[in-house]
């Protein structure tokens, strides 16, 4: 990990969420991309909003 990526997690907006998980997922700023992206990539069923970071994110488990 670089020590920009180190920084980020002590000071910035993650610090105190408790959750690290999202900064190593890909994300996606609108819909479009995510769904370009999934058509190109199998296995993935879905992009969601995450609530830490606001961004989407691709995931394989359906929508309960």
């Amino acid at each position: 990990m670089s020590a920009g990526a180190k920084q980020r997690r002590q000071k910035g907006k993650f610090a105190n969420k408790g959750t690290h998980q999202c900064l190593t997922k890909y994300r996606y700023h609108s819909y479009e991309a995510a769904e370009r992206v999934m058509r190109q990539m199998q296995g993935y069923s879905r992009a969601y909003k995450c609530k830490i970071c606001n961004y989407l994110h691709l995931t394989s488990k359906p929508l309960r």
